[in-house]
């Protein structure tokens, strides 16, 4: 089905927020980002290496972790680097009016809120994918990711953020989940039984399962599988092992285990993940129709 359809089929849902793009970008030492300002909203957060970035008049020097928030018409650049840098980039208007006002008080440079990256990989996960209603979804994600933004600098208390399509729900509430799923987190490589997991909670494999159901809306194992997988994304995305060397550190049994699990759980096998997932760095993912990027990069 051709994007022309897609987009015919993607009823506009009444959304605070309009995604216009997102984009992956891997700098090398050296390189420089051309100083401009336009008339929407960005962020721009750094997943791995530093840099240095000229926003509103200031230099700013950003880590792994560090999420840049620029209002528009502010004034902007990266400023060169001496190390590789990864950052995930997106371009935004906000239509709310009041939620515009609240957004006036952000700081620029903050660390980013726990899990706004995988709301931030969500909306570029949908972009690419242009599935039926994508931009619905897109404007979703990011309106969560704002909201995060918002209740950090309010200095409350972060409540957990429902699982996107790459994140492993966050333990919440009973004591017994909080371990049990810290447990997997830490442990997901090796091999894991109900029983292991039932005894460390100090109940039936049973209760267990109704409280994960209840907290995480997932089953103990699906747990252990999902961090499984989230790992193996990780692995797959960042390093240069090979999938048989994935499955053996995300704790699968076999490459055709592996292969058949991670296609479950991202719809695609992870060959065709991996290279999707490469070509999809420095690629404009245009999520509002019309909307045309500008490159500004400067390589020496």
């Amino acid at each position: 089905m051709g994007t022309s359809r897609v987009q015919q089929r993607d009823a506009r849902v009444t959304s605070p927020v309009e995604v216009l793009w997102v984009a992956r970008y891997d700098y090398e030492p050296g390189w420089q980002v051309r100083s401009h300002a336009h008339n929407h909203h960005q962020m721009i957060l750094t997943l791995d290496g530093a840099g240095a970035f000229r926003a509103g008049g200031q230099t700013i020097r950003t880590q792994a972790g560090d999420l840049l928030f620029l209002p528009p018409r502010c004034q902007h650049g990266l400023c060169t680097s001496r190390q590789p840098l990864r950052t995930l980039d997106i371009k935004f208007r906000i239509l709310d009016a009041a939620l515009a006002r609240a957004c006036r008080a952000l700081p620029r440079h903050v660390r980013a809120p726990k899990n706004l990256e995988d709301l931030l990989e969500a909306v570029r996960t949908e972009g690419l994918a242009q599935r039926p209603q994508y931009r619905a979804f897109c404007d979703h994600y990011l309106g969560l990711a704002v909201l995060e933004l918002l209740r950090q600098h309010a200095g409350t208390s972060v409540a957990p953020l429902p699982p996107t399509p790459h994140a492993s729900p966050a333990p919440v509430g009973q004591p017994e989940v909080a371990r049990v799923a810290a447990f997997i987190a830490a442990h997901c490589h090796e091999p894991l039984t109900r029983e292991q997991l039932a005894a460390l909670a100090r109940c039936s494999y049973r209760y267990l399962c109704e409280l994960f159901q209840r907290e995480l809306r997932i089953a103990p194992m699906q747990y252990v599988r999902r961090c499984r997988i989230d790992r193996a994304r990780e692995l797959a995305s960042r390093s240069e092992f090979e999938l048989k060397q994935i499955a053996t550190l995300t704790g699968f049994k076999s490459v055709h285990h592996f292969t058949r699990i991670f296609q479950q759980e991202t719809g695609l096998p992870p060959a065709r993940w991996r290279a999707q997932e490469r070509t999809g760095i420095r690629r404009d993912v245009v999520i509002a129709p019309g909307f045309a990027n500008e490159d500004r990069t400067l390589k020496p």
